[in-house]
């Protein structure tokens, strides 16, 4: 397991972000010059939503879940602090995973009838759904050999380091922002152990 968390880097670190840089003046090009391509058009919103709310999921965790000494402790600091004492008490149960799917489908069907801009929203619900699934994901063991550098970040975030690893769903804003795990830490065997305890 240790070794798999430790394959986090890659020569291509920002590869996929500088690869969308450049793709989305294409895309946004196509749709201004364009308009027949509704799926482009659609397929531009829709990422367009899904990242911005990678980038809102950052920022709340970095700043609402995780605020600074003399900030306000709200509602979200203490569920979120409650999640890092107790890490496998996950409340997201098996209704809210089915609300969520029929959620995808009724906005889904809501984007397509409409056919306009709500594919906008549509991206952040979809966001949204992605980041609940793949937080679940990361406490469970498997996910070292899907999400190895998530991986890695987050348990970096619950048991060591607490100010690296905002990002969940993506560590790309991690990367950008500078909150990520110095390559000198390493997560030994123990506290491994510790973060799937009872799983």
């Amino acid at each position: 397991m240790r070794q798999i968390l430790s394959m986090t880097k890659s020569s291509g670190k920002y590869f996929l972000l500088t690869a969308l840089a450049f793709l989305f003046p294409f895309f946004a090009l196509a749709y201004l010059f364009f308009p027949g391509l509704p799926v482009l058009a659609h397929g531009v919103l829709l990422f367009n939503g899904w990242l911005f709310w990678t980038l809102v999921e950052y920022f709340w965790h970095r700043y609402k879940m995780h605020p600074g000494p003399t900030a306000p402790r709200g509602r979200a600091f203490k569920e979120h602090r409650y999640h890092h004492e107790h890490p496998n008490d996950l409340q997201v149960r098996f209704h809210h995973r089915m609300l969520m799917l029929v959620g995808i489908v009724l906005l889904g069907a809501a984007a397509i009838r409409l056919d306009n801009y709500f594919t906008f929203i549509y991206g952040i619900y979809l966001g949204f759904v992605w980041f609940c699934y793949v937080h679940i994901l990361l406490h469970r063991r498997w996910s070292a050999y899907f999400f190895p550098k998530l991986l890695n970040y987050h348990i970096h975030h619950h048991s060591k380091l607490p100010n690296v690893g905002y990002g969940v769903s993506v560590t790309w804003w991690d990367d950008i922002y500078g909150t990520i795990p110095p390559e000198s830490s390493r997560i030994s065997e123990r506290v491994i152990e510790l973060y799937f305890r009872g799983l």
